[in-house]
């Protein structure tokens, strides 16, 4: 299944080949079925006395497979494109699987799948998937990201369908445009229309709805503005008898063609009017019509006029087909492929969302060892998991000074005093990274690394003033880097409550304009903390919650010197040698200004997070924790040691806290958003802030750790 970020930006890698290698292999299906002679046409066989459904038959026992003629006339093709792929251009082969896809997706037995959804291969083929290796079928959550894969498939097909029909549409369009456009331009000023009536006449489509080629030019409705009306009763009546024979040659009914609509000249060979073929019928009625009758007229087709002016474009005209395309083919509730997966989804949905997961929890308890738990098969002891952490800070903070430091006696970079809260200037962060800036404390590093002779990671060219960089030793200094951001992660990861992965690859530590940072100043806690807006559910219930989660002080001051000392020297090494091209160097640069998480020019993403997670807990504890482990391993310690069980003096509180604010007219949350806010409040409710900072502090402290100086 997709993870939230895929669902506004492009899949990942992984899911556009799961969802890929699901079509092929229904396309495989299918395929292998027509070359082994077991396809039947499903039209012919279904009214016989004898038939017994799709994939069965008096005559045969074995499966067979129900198509159609246009399936069959399809497949038959794509066979003889494949025998000649040596010699058919490679265009040939993609239109015949295309034809494939269209019979098999946009089917035209839809009145078949009324009585028997089975009369589709497509439905056939995503039963056969769910079926188990030793009979029955596969359990529901196992089957769903199947069905949503295909059903992905048709989607992206009837895109690509309507594409390329956009494509013939509006080559048609501009083929009418440019073979009437003169005579449209002279017919209108004849008539006596405005410059603005012209100007919308002419933008008007002149096109059908044939997608294939055929469309078909008509000249388009007009239309006039009260001001041009002239309803005179001094005005000679056989000049009203030619306004209202022109007028009613405008508004014939827009299925009309060319032909309905006759251009007469005048004597000096101007168009003067344009009129229909019912108005050439019999001038001898025209001549005797009264002219009261004739105004009426007049006065009717104006109406029509006027309340069609606007409505006629060939955006609408294609914006009609489109609508109408995916209400049949891409809506639930109809004899379609793509109706009956989605009802497949949904009910597998409602049972996968009702069902409980598996138990996969067990508390042990041992005299000598202490608490454990056992998450599956893995057991995990308390005591040498609290250890394992601890020791984990320390390593860290060793391993800044040995490696990254390189021995050089460096103070940690402070936090700042305040935190504005600044979420929307671009380019505000808590540790700015400017490349034109005289970073004080980065700039010492990089000067004392160049003067450490003893270390020969660098020095400056005393003519020119650059810095030259030992290739090889710059690898592994980089790489010694990337580990310390690594143990960093983990500890952040693990001493509060677990994000998601695709959470916390999109953590920025500066506003940039696809999102506000996420790293922040907490005025309570004097401690830095991550403010994520994020909620897995937010595409579905339009909710998104301002999650805080708190970072330790003495992991924090790492944070910081990582951020305000070393990435500045990092990015100008990196530019040097790892940028490649002027764009690549500005998209690293835009990288380590932004993210959070970004290494030897890359930045992080969920897999490698999680790759790093599961590398920390199989090397201290032998457990094969990832993401999704260690977060029914965190569920399970809230569970034992955070309850936070509401009791009757907080109860009374809130009883309290609810009459004050109603004191004042208002709500809790609108008092606590819009009213005597405190300066360096995070960007969320008083108390929503209040119990999060909480929360995070029993974490930290029960980890054995302090949450602030």
């Amino acid at each position: 299944m997709p993870g939230i970020i895929e669902r506004f930006n492009a899949p990942h890698h992984n899911t556009q080949i799961a969802y890929a290698s699901e079509e092929v292999r229904l396309l495989c299906f299918v395929f292998r079925c027509h070359l082994k002679g077991i396809c039947y046409l499903y039209a012919e066989e279904k009214g016989k006395p004898d038939s017994k459904g799709p994939g069965t038959g008096s005559k045969f026992k074995a499966f067979r497979l129900p198509i159609t003629k246009q399936l069959q006339k399809a497949l038959k093709d794509l066979e003889a494109a494949l025998r000649l792929s040596s010699e058919s251009p490679p265009s040939q082969t993609s239109e015949a699987l295309d034809n494939v896809l269209e019979a098999l997706y946009l089917p035209n037995n839809t009145l078949d799948l009324f009585q028997d959804r089975y009369a589709d291969p497509v439905a056939i083929f995503t039963t056969l998937r769910a079926i188990h290796k030793d009979g029955g079928f596969n359990a529901p959550e196992l089957l769903t990201c199947l069905a949503v894969r295909i059903q992905f498939c048709i989607r992206l097909f009837i895109l690509d369908f309507l594409n390329r029909g956009y494509t013939r549409f509006k080559k048609a369009c501009q083929d009418n445009n440019r073979e009437e456009s003169d005579a449209d331009t002279g017919g209108q000023k004849d008539l006596g229309l405005s410059d603005e009536d012209a100007g919308s006449l002419s933008n008007r489509s002149p096109c059908g709805s044939d997608l294939e080629g055929s469309i078909k030019g008509r000249r388009p409705k007009g239309s006039f503005d009260h001001d041009d009306v002239k309803n005179n009763e001094e005005e000679d009546s056989e000049l009203e008898k030619e306004d209202a024979s022109s007028m009613r040659g405008y508004c014939e009914d827009e299925n009309s063609s060319e032909s309905d609509y006759l251009d007469e000249e005048d004597s000096d060979g101007d168009l003067t009017k344009v009129v229909s073929e019912d108005d050439d019928d019999d001038d001898d009625d025209k001549d005797t019509k009264p002219v009261e009758e004739a105004n009426l007229d007049v006065a009717e087709d104006m109406e029509i006029l006027l309340l069609t002016k606007g409505l006629k474009s060939t955006g609408q005209t294609w914006a009609k087909y489109v609508e109408s395309i995916i209400r049949e083919w891409c809506s639930e509730l109809k004899p379609t492929p793509f109706g009956t997966i989605r009802e497949w989804i949904r009910s597998l949905s409602r049972v996968v969302r009702n069902t409980p997961a598996r138990a996969n929890i067990l508390w042990l308890s041992d005299s000598k060892k202490g608490d454990a738990v056992r998450v599956w098969n893995h057991t995990v002891y308390i005591d040498s998991y609290l250890a394992a952490v601890q020791k984990t800070l320390e390593e860290c903070l060793t391993h800044l000074q040995e490696k990254v430091f390189l021995g050089l006696d460096v103070v940690l970079a402070g936090l700042p005093a305040e935190d504005l809260q600044d979420e929307h200037t671009k380019g505000f962060s808590l540790f700015p990274l400017d490349l034109e800036a005289d970073i004080t404390q980065a700039n010492e590093f990089l000067n004392r690394l160049c003067m450490a002779t003893q270390i020969g990671l660098c020095q400056k060219d005393e003519e020119t003033g650059d810095v030259v960089w030992n290739v090889t030793l710059l690898q592994t200094w980089l790489q010694d880097i990337s580990r310390t951001w690594s143990s960093v992660y983990v500890l952040m990861h693990l001493l509060s409550p677990p994000a998601r992965g695709t959470e916390e690859e999109m953590w920025q530590h500066s506003n940039s304009p696809e999102s506000p940072r996420h790293l922040f100043y907490s005025q309570n806690l004097q401690t830095l903390v991550t403010k994520s807006n994020y909620n897995k559910t937010s595409s579905t219930a339009s909710i998104y919650k301002a999650i805080i989660r708190v970072i330790p002080y003495k992991l924090a001051l790492i944070l910081a010197t990582l951020l305000q000392i070393v990435r500045p020297v990092e990015l100008a090494a990196v530019l040097q040698f790892q940028s490649g091209s002027p764009e690549r160097a500005l998209e690293v640069a835009s990288l380590y200004q932004t993210r959070l998480f970004v290494s030897s020019g890359q930045t992080w993403t969920a897999e490698g997070m999680s790759q790093a997670l599961h590398s920390w807990f199989k090397e201290k504890l032998e457990v094969p924790f990832s993401l999704r482990y260690h977060r029914q391993f965190a569920k399970a310690l809230q569970r034992k040691y955070f309850s936070f069980q509401q009791n009757q003096v907080n109860s009374e509180s809130a009883e309290l806290a609810w009459a004050a604010n109603s004191a004042f007219g208002h709500n809790e949350e609108t008092g606590e958003m819009h009213y005597a806010r405190l300066r360096g409040s995070l960007g969320v409710p008083q108390s929503v802030q209040e119990k999060y900072e909480m929360v995070g502090v029993k974490w930290i402290e029960w980890h054995g750790l302090q949450p602030s100086p």
